[in-house]
């Protein structure tokens, strides 16, 4: 009985016979396309490494952009305090100057 090898071997040797040029036409694109696939695949390996820098990047941004949003809320916070201030001053002002223009 011939080994598992050796019946393949015949195999491959008949179907050579039969197509032949063909069959080996027809490998050697599937070689080809199966090369392909493999590129293919650490291209997407690759293309999802970049979208997981990407995505970190875009986090770090997103937070350095909550803290900058914490900083303006104070800014106006403190602005908006100041103005508020300076209107009571302001009225303080003008009724000092009211008061000293009243008495004769």
């Amino acid at each position: 009985m011939a080994t598992l090898e050796e019946r393949v071997t015949a195999l491959e040797d008949a179907l050579e016979h039969d197509f032949g040029t063909p069959l080996r036409a027809m490998m050697l694109k599937m070689d080809e396309q199966d090369r392909d696939i493999r590129e293919l695949g650490r291209d997407v390996r690759e293309q999802g490494r970049d979208m997981r820098e990407i995505k970190s990047r875009l986090a770090t941004m997103d937070s350095r952009l909550g803290t900058l949003d914490s900083r303006v809320n104070g800014i106006d916070e403190k602005i908006t305090i100041f103005k508020e201030e300076m209107n009571v001053k302001f009225d303080q002002i003008v009724e000092l100057l009211t008061q000293g223009r009243s008495t004769p």
